[in-house]
């Protein structure tokens, strides 16, 4: 009843956002309270090991859990926006003669061939002006061309409205993440800083640099917390699942660290439990060193194109997102490698102060939510329209 009568005489509710992601299926409602978005509903459940990386099966996962999922949220009206899943889109940056926007949208497809692995006639296609260059003594245009196979989006519409579900909206993942922190560019002072944001998936890592809420640079690198369990696993000799969750285990464990960075010594007779959780977070750390070098080789070269093609525009901090962001020793090694201040792009700060959302849905308020980005800023990103 009383959601009937704030849709009748209240402020209408922002949609739903929904993130597809490749681990877990997270769903989120924000609501603007004098003045402060609020996290109004939530919920959440993952893919089970075996279907995340078949997509056949997971397909019929979220076709079979989709409407539970929602249901369980108790949000607020049907509608929803969808997050186009960044391990299915191709990303290409484009330099084009400066031209009208008409003209630009003529010569997409044009440029496009041969530079992804799809048709692009048969894929939906988003751009961003990321800037304007000089090159070869003529002004350019720096673009960012997103593309995903319309086939493909139309399975994740069919799951939707299979869950009698509205879709109001397709965003990419990178535009969500973006809305879910543009707060942190409230203030003019705070327009200055350039920020590349790393979102450590499942599968992958999305990386984006944004100047203010201007996306300037995006790039997508097939290495996320998948090849970091594998390489545990191998270490422990354990099952993939089993691995995962003692690395994260490790990740969470305080107080063996001493308290001032450097390991603290522990006698393995007098303290056994401690000693043992030395050795295994060791064991953790040697095995996933080879992913975590392959993911700074590719996270060097992202930030000297961008520092190259806006060389006024020196990236000033980094802001972790996604599930692996949890893992602080990793994301402390890439901030020291690539010499950037950091800090966890934790979404809750904003939302959670006056939420009454409960830890049944799946987001504990009270703790750090990074993986929760995406779905919160795809309702934040639409509760304005």
């Amino acid at each position: 009843m009383l959601k009937m009568v704030q849709s009748l005489f209240g402020q209408k509710p922002a949609p739903v956002g929904v993130d597809f992601g490749s681990e877990t299926l997270r769903m989120a409602q924000v609501e603007l309270v004098e003045g402060e978005y609020r996290l109004a509903a939530a919920s959440c459940i993952e893919i089970p090991m075996g279907a995340r990386k078949n997509v056949t099966a997971r397909m019929h996962f979220l076709s079979e859990t989709c409407r539970p999922t929602f249901q369980k949220g108790n949000f607020s009206g049907r509608q929803i926006v969808i997050g186009i899943p960044a391990p299915l889109m191709h990303v290409v940056h484009l330099r084009v003669p400066k031209m009208d926007d008409e003209s630009l949208l003529k010569a997409l497809p044009w440029e496009l061939k041969g530079k992804v692995p799809i048709e692009p006639s048969k894929a939906l296609l988003r751009h961003v002006i990321a800037g304007e260059i000089f090159q070869d003594q003529e002004t350019k245009l720096e673009l960012i061309v997103m593309a995903v196979q319309r086939d493909t989006v139309s399975q994740f519409i069919r799951i939707a409205e299979n869950a009698r579900l509205e879709v109001i909206g397709l965003e990419p993942e990178p535009k969500a993440i973006l809305d879910c922190f543009r707060s942190l560019f409230r203030r003019k002072a705070d327009m200055d800083p350039t920020t590349m944001y790393i979102d450590i998936g499942f599968s992958a890592t999305r990386v984006m640099v944004s100047c203010g809420e201007d996306l300037q640079f995006l790039r997508f690198i097939p290495i996320g917390g998948d090849q970091f369990n594998y390489a545990a696993s191998v270490a422990l000799k354990v099952p993939v699942h089993e691995a995962r969750r003692r690395r994260i285990q490790q990740a969470q464990t305080p107080g063996l660290d001493g308290g001032n960075g450097a390991m603290a010594a522990i006698d393995p007779i007098l303290d056994p439990t401690t000693a043992k959780r030395l050795a295994e977070r060791g064991i953790i750390e040697e095995a996933c060193r080879d992913p975590l070098e392959r993911l700074l080789n590719e996270l060097e070269p992202c930030r000297r194109y961008h520092e190259a093609t806006f060389p006024n525009r020196p990236i000033n901090r980094l802001v972790f997102v996604g599930g692996e962001a949890l893992q602080t020793a990793l994301c402390q090694q890439i901030a020291k490698r690539l010499g950037i201040a950091a800090q966890l792009g934790d979404p809750m700060v904003r939302l959670g102060r006056m939420s009454r959302v409960p830890v049944e849905s799946g987001v504990d308020v009270s703790k750090p939510q990074p993986a929760w980005a995406v779905a919160a800023g795809l309702s934040i990103g639409r509760s304005a329209v």
